[in-house]
C-alpha cells in the first residue's frame, strides 16, 4: 500500500511539473497562479503586470506625442478641453476640414478613434509628462497652453501653431 501511496505522490508532482512547464510555456499567468492559488501571489503577479503594462503605455504615449506637429498638440489640448472642430479651425487659423484632419490624426497616433476616448486618455497619461518634457515635444506650447489661453489677449503661442506653410 506504500507503494501506491508513493506512486500517487510522485504521479501528482509530475503532473504539477507538467501544469507548470505547460504554463510557462505558453505564458498563461493564470494557469500559473492556478497553480500556485495563493491570493497573495496573484494580486502580486496582477498588480506587477499592470504596472508594466501601464509604464508601456505611458512610453508610447511620449512617443507619440513627440510625433506630433504643434497643430495637433493644439488640436489634443482642445480635445481635452471639450472644443469642437470649428472652435479648433478659428484657433489656429484653417478650415474647419483641417482642424477635423488634425483631431482624426491625433486620433490615430493615439490609437483610438473616438475624441472621449481621446479626451481620457491624454488627459490621464499627460499627469505624468512633465510640464518642461511637454514644452520640449510640442514645439514650444506648454502643457496647460488652453486652460490659461484668454481669448482677450493676443496668443503669444500663436506664431508655433499657425506657421504659414512654405510652397516649395
Amino acid at each position: 500500500m506504500s507503494d501506491n501511496k508513493t506512486l500517487e505522490a510522485r504521479i501528482g508532482a509530475l503532473e504539477m511539473k507538467i501544469k507548470f512547464m505547460e504554463a510557462r510555456m505558453t505564458s498563461d499567468m493564470s494557469s500559473m497562479m492556478e497553480l500556485f492559488s495563493s491570493p497573495v501571489i496573484s494580486a502580486e503577479v496582477v498588480a506587477e503586470n499592470n504596472k508594466e503594462a501601464a509604464g508601456i503605455e505611458l512610453a508610447e504615449f511620449r512617443i507619440q506625442l513627440s510625433k506630433m506637429t504643434p497643430k495637433q498638440h493644439v488640436a489634443l489640448q482642445m480635445v481635452i478641453g471639450l472644443c469642437e472642430n470649428a472652435e479648433i479651425a478659428r484657433v489656429v487659423g484653417v478650415r474647419e476640414n483641417s482642424a477635423k484632419m488634425y483631431v482624426k490624426n491625433v486620433s490615430a497616433k493615439l490609437g483610438l478613434r473616438f475624441r472621449g476616448d481621446v479626451r481620457e486618455k491624454a488627459r490621464r497619461l499627460l499627469e505624468s509628462v512633465s510640464d518642461v518634457e511637454y514644452i520640449k515635444m510640442s514645439g514650444g506650447i506648454p502643457k496647460d497652453w488652453w486652460d490659461k489661453r484668454d481669448d482677450k489677449k493676443v496668443d503669444k503661442y500663436a506664431a508655433i501653431y499657425q506657421k504659414a506653410r512654405s510652397i516649395s
